[in-house]
């Protein structure tokens, strides 16, 4: 069975290198293209969450939760209502 696969290509900034790079380390992925499938991954789970009326909340270790505000998928949202 032959799988499909698209090669993708782009620059980045030095900034956006390290960034990357950064995320990789603190996630522990072993490649550039894991720790960006991760996040596009992670952010797909959280536009989908916002989307369906779900609030994302963190806690801290003494059970104190606070409600987590990105920007960037409050424009999202503000988009799509």
């Amino acid at each position: 069975m032959k799988t499909d696969v698209k090669r993708l290509n782009f620059n980045v900034t030095l900034e956006q290198e390290a960034q990357i790079a950064k995320l990789r380390e603190a996630l522990g992925r072993p490649t550039t293209k894991d720790v960006i499938l991760l996040a596009v991954r992670v952010t797909s789970m959280l536009v989908r969450e916002t989307q369906d009326g779900g609030t994302i909340y963190v806690e801290d270790e003494g059970d104190k939760r606070a409600r987590l505000l990105i920007p960037q998928l409050d424009t999202v949202m503000r988009k799509s209502t």
